[in-house]
């Protein structure tokens, strides 16, 4: 398997078996009698694919309110012997799991990943795993849409690892945590840069380590459009030398800030071309079918001239992260529940959640310059400020902007969207600057008097600013006018975006999901060579923002 093969590319442990394929799915509760027995009327299912996808199997979304999925799998003896890691990278709902009939774990979540150790569960021979997945909400359950598989290491392993550099210092920091006994264990680390090794180390290891690794040798940063990764192997070793486990992870220097208004990485002037990426997918709804295609759309945004990518309707997946870090792509990604713009204190509470996880698992990935708890939000000032200085707290290394649209009670960015292909609204919006939409000052006196916590004009302006989302209309393929309107709406939109001092700016989409786009569901060009090459042409004019 190639790297981003594996469904967590930056923490690859080299025994594992992917759990994908046929399922059985039992969606009549009125049938079901425990985790065990399966239904006679369960239905094969192909996960990682949600029901309702063509891949999945299953042509319509079931009307049922609870499925359980069933999968049976045998272990040999020899896996059986040590311990046996069951990971999930992404439940939509309220979920629980059972092993052989015992409860292994439950949780509510949409995109964040969990793993159990089920080393007591398990038998040599037939096993079988019952997911029961109920929705939480009125929206359409996904139930299991992504990768399931096993894991398998000695009684000792690696529990969690994250890998970090510091530049001045010239050195490479492994944290984590073992499960197990660590007596008498050893860590060897192994850094290598561009596949040639440049360090090795050996500790004695404890339950929770912090380790250096010297590079003696300058650190290459991790650029937009030039990526630099370490790779960093993990062996821990028993008394005789025995290998207990693997872990494959890397890491890299990345250095973000807002300063005098301008966007700084590594303290190089950036100006952000990005373009949104539904991470939509012909017959497999947001489940990538094959790294390639991932791989495919961003080597599109590059070669058009793109530098980012913005994730607003879902979450990026280890493996798109992985790609991205890999190609030099820098990512904005909306968290979890951000696109519900009044929630209650009880679903932002449950979505803050999952996002603690979310950041910490993608942590260590250098492409995520920004994380956006909010979009176009228009609730509580106080969730929005609460949620927006706790996520900061998690994660003081990138730029969150309390809100992409909507109102703005704090912020770091001024970061405002526009859904229609109007470049005298964005002019306004980028000049004027008001709160939560295009007002006059009148207007705006009187939404401040109904809300003292909005910030005003004058301090939006004192901010940088972001165009967190425009459009530049819709193309329909072979049509000469509508692609001339796309070409001439998105020059003057870029012009002017350009020119105004702004850090960046989206472009709304890669793949046309109704709103536009420039690649089709099948990934074929909605527009002519000539049309892509007056699109690459105006993404190569500089931007007043950029060194």
């Amino acid at each position: 398997m190639q790297r981003e093969d594996y469904p967590r590319p930056d923490a690859v442990r080299p025994r594992l078996r992917i759990l994908d394929g046929e399922w059985l799915l039992a969606t009549d509760p009125a049938t079901v009698t425990d985790a065990i027995n399966v239904p006679s009327n369960a239905v094969t299912v192909r996960v990682p694919y949600a029901p309702g996808t063509s891949l999945s199997g299953i042509k319509d979304v079931p009307l049922s309110r609870e499925w359980r999925y069933y999968r049976k799998f045998a272990l040999s003896p020899f896996e059986c012997a040590g311990s046996v890691i069951l990971n999930f990278n992404n439940i939509d709902g309220y979920f629980e799991i059972f092993l052989n009939g015992s409860p292994v774990g439950a949780g509510t979540g949409v995109f964040a990943s969990s793993h159990y150790d089920v080393s007591a569960l398990c038998k040599p021979g037939e096993n079988i795993l019952c997911v029961i997945v109920r929705a939480v909400k009125e929206e359409v359950l996904r139930g299991i849409w992504s990768e399931v598989w096993l894991e398998f290491a000695a009684r000792s392993y690696f529990a969690f690892v994250r890998a970090t550099i510091v530049y001045a210092d010239k050195k490479l920091y492994v944290q984590g945590n073992l499960a197990g006994n660590p007596e008498g264990l050893k860590i060897r680390t192994e850094v290598a840069f561009r596949g040639k090794q440049i360090a090795s180390y050996d500790y004695k290891a404890s339950a929770n380590f912090t380790l250096c690794a010297p590079l003696d040798r300058d650190i290459e940063p991790w650029q937009i459009g030039a990526p630099a990764l370490y790779d960093v192997r993990l062996t821990l070793y028993n008394a005789k030398g025995g290998v207990c486990d693997t872990l494959y992870t890397y890491t890299a220097f990345r250095e973000i800030k807002l300063f005098e208004n301008k966007l700084y990485v590594n303290g190089r002037k950036t100006f952000l071309r990005a373009i949104n990426d539904g991470c939509v997918y012909h017959g497999a709804g947001n489940t990538a079918p094959s790294s390639a295609i991932i791989a495919q759309d961003y080597a599109t945004a590059l070669t058009l001239g793109f530098n980012a990518v913005q994730f607003d309707s879902t979450y990026p997946s280890p493996r798109h992260l992985y790609i991205m870090d890999k190609l030099g792509l820098a990512a904005r990604v909306a968290l979890s529940g951000s696109s519900d713009p009044h929630p209650t204190e009880r679903e932002a509470a449950a979505a803050t959640e999952e996002n603690v996880k979310l950041i910490a698992r993608d942590y260590g990935h250098p492409s995520i310059l920004f994380w956006l708890p909010f979009i176009d939000f228009s609730g509580s000032p106080q969730l929005q400020i609460t949620g927006a200085e706790s996520y900061k707290k998690l994660d003081a290394t990138r730029i969150i902007p309390a809100t992409s649209g909507g109102k703005i009670y704090l912020n770091e960015l001024y970061d405002f969207r526009l859904d229609a292909p109007d470049c005298e609204a964005l002019k306004a919006m980028l000049y004027i600057r008001t709160n939560g939409g295009i007002y006059g000052e009148k207007e705006e006196a009187r939404m401040l008097k109904a809300d003292g916590a909005l910030l005003p004009s004058a301090a939006l302006r004192k901010l940088a600013a972001y165009v967190g989302s425009f459009t530049a209309g819709r193309v329909t393929k072979n049509d000469y006018l509508s692609e001339k309107s796309f070409i001439d709406t998105y020059a003057s939109a870029y012009d002017l975006i350009a020119a105004s001092g702004a850090i960046g700016f989206t472009l709304s989409d890669l793949v046309d999901t109704g709103k536009g786009g420039i690649l089709d569901a099948e990934r074929n060009f909605l527009l002519s060579r000539e049309g892509l090459t007056k699109l690459i042409a105006v993404n190569k004019k500089k931007a007043f923002a950029e060194s």
